[in-house]
């Protein structure tokens, strides 16, 4: 399970007296549990400094049958986030029973975000259902 909520931090709300000229996207809430983990958001791109950059971990080798992973964003009005997985979602063969992937996105008036994740590779016997 992995939620994420970011919105805006203006000039003003910045801590210990820092300012700029542009507002920032900033994590409100959110939180993750095993076996996916979220990092601290980056801020790679200097010509988009209000863009907010997230990379999900997924620990262990790769999901089998009655595995679920959950994630649920929400970007508020004006946010700005890019989301992405630091590898492969693998698919292991199955007896019976399937794994399951599910997205949740909300973005508020001028918000944009955009998800891309790393490839997933279905293994022989796998069953995977991605909503």
């Amino acid at each position: 399970m992995l939620e994420l909520h970011v919105g805006l931090r203006h000039d003003e709300d910045w801590p210990n007296g820092r300012s700029g000229p542009r507002p920032t996207t900033v994590r409100l809430a959110g939180g993750h549990r095993a076996p996916m983990h979220l990092g601290r958001l980056l801020y790679p791109d200097a010509s988009a400094p209000d863009m907010a950059y997230a990379f999900v971990t997924t620990i262990g080798g790769g999901l089998l049958d009655g595995d679920t992973l959950s994630t649920s964003i929400v970007a508020a009005r004006g946010s700005r986030l890019h989301v992405t997985t630091t590898g492969a979602t693998r698919i292991y063969g199955m007896d019976h029973g399937i794994a399951i992937q599910s997205t949740s996105i909300r973005a508020d008036e001028d918000a944009y975000v955009e998800v891309v994740p790393d490839m997933v590779i279905p293994f022989r016997g796998s069953a995977f259902q991605n909503d």
